[in-house]
């Protein structure tokens, strides 16, 4: 009972933290890219990684320390090319916001469920790594791709203005998701969806208002 109740605490306490890092980027998407870029490029270096090792490493006793080394490595690596490189930062920090956001809102539209944004993304990437291919729609995971690289391409050149009106209606979609379905327990897609966009309009508008001076370089 000890250890349901321990493992209750732990959820909960990772359910606030990306609510809190969902309101971060909703309110201050723009403001914050160079962090937000860092933490994308290295989840982006982890999951590479983390196949690459997968592939082309045998599944030895060295297998596990293998591959937590591996995937630390090409993390940090991720991590200080998305953080030093602007532009660079800038297309995977858009890339991997709007992939989330794109595919969990395919999976609300389209396929009738819950949207999941950058949680869910993060969970299909560990059925990903496991093998388990079953839970994908792999052509919600194309047209996510594909609407996530011209996003990533034209947020280079347009950059505040698609940053600020993405970051805010993925952070106000995943902090909608959090708070309705696992911290209420509320599941219904419509009430939802209109959370969310009340959050992306308050976001949208919070950021505009506060950056006309503001350019992060």
């Amino acid at each position: 009972m000890s250890n349901n109740l321990f493992m209750q605490n732990i959820a909960t306490t990772v359910i606030i933290i990306s609510m809190l890092f969902a309101l971060a980027k909703c309110f201050f998407g723009y403001k914050l890219q160079r962090f937000f870029s860092a933490l994308n490029g290295f989840a982006i270096g982890v999951v590479l990684g983390a196949l690459i090792i997968t592939i082309i490493c045998p599944k030895n006793e060295y297998y596990l320390t293998v591959l937590l080394v591996g995937i630390l490595i090409m993390g940090i690596v991720g991590a200080v090319v998305s953080f030093t490189f602007y532009k660079v930062g800038v297309f995977i920090y858009m890339f991997s916001t709007t992939f989330a956001l794109v595919y969990s809102l395919l999976e609300s539209f389209v396929g009738k469920r819950a949207p999941v944004a950058e949680r869910g993304v993060t969970l299909a990437n560990s059925d990903l790594l496991n093998g388990n291919l079953s839970n994908f729609n792999w052509v919600f995971l194309i047209a996510a791709f594909v609407v996530a690289i011209i996003v990533g391409i034209i947020t280079i050149k347009f950059i505040k203005k698609i940053m600020i009106i993405v970051t805010a209606v993925s952070g106000g979609l995943s902090f909608s998701t959090s708070l309705l379905v696992d911290i209420i327990k509320f599941n219904n897609l419509i009430v939802i969806l209109l959370v969310a966009a009340a959050m992306a309009v308050l976001g949208i508008t919070f950021q505009f208002r506060t950056t006309k001076k503001y350019n992060h370089r």
